[in-house]
């Protein structure tokens, strides 16, 4: 093997451990971003004689409001329910982060999925409640997402932090 092919093949090692290194912390940094369009714990929380927390007020603000926190960990990198994949494949991102909406889960009490957050998410109905109970829609991973790509804290910064650790790395072997 030539010394060029060595040299390029350090390089393309080096670029591929740059790239592991940077987008392994894109699921922490979306978490981030998601829970600001959640209202965790909100203040005015009520607790009932039973034990039971509830808000006395309707939510009229465009943010989901969760009791126990639950959502919030599901969105959490290692959180119950939470799925997160980074990979870089011919030359893109592909990022798949959320969290499984029928995850059990314990809320005053009772084992429920998290499928009430995504009712939230997209505003649908629910079928198994009574008199077609239907969520407005209060979505917190999809602007989350949104917020995350143009924010210059967020993926543009990624992208620089890249581009200076490639161009590093190829300084190092051909500099």
């Amino acid at each position: 093997m030539s010394d060029i092919s060595q040299r390029l093949a350090r390089l393309e090692r080096g670029i591929l451990a740059a790239v592991k290194e940077v987008t392994q912390n894109i699921p922490y940094e979306l978490q981030i971003y998601t829970e600001d369009y959640l209202n965790p714990n909100e203040s005015g929380q009520k607790t009932s004689k039973s034990g039971r927390r509830y808000y006395p007020n309707n939510n009229t603000s465009g943010k989901l409001r969760t009791l126990y926190g639950n959502i919030a960990r599901s969105l959490e990198p290692g959180g119950k329910g939470n799925f997160n994949k980074v990979e870089f494949r011919n030359g893109k991102f592909e990022v798949e982060y959320g969290y499984d909406p029928e995850t059990q889960v314990i809320s005053n009490g009772k084992t429920i999925s998290l499928k009430y957050a995504l009712y939230n998410e997209l505003g649908a109905k629910d079928r198994n409640a009574k008199k077609g109970f239907r969520a407005r829609a209060r979505p917190f991973l999809k602007p989350g997402f949104a917020a995350y790509m143009r924010d210059a804290n967020g993926y543009k910064a990624l992208i620089r932090e890249l581009e200076t650790t490639i161009v590093d790395e190829f300084l190092q072997e051909f500099g």
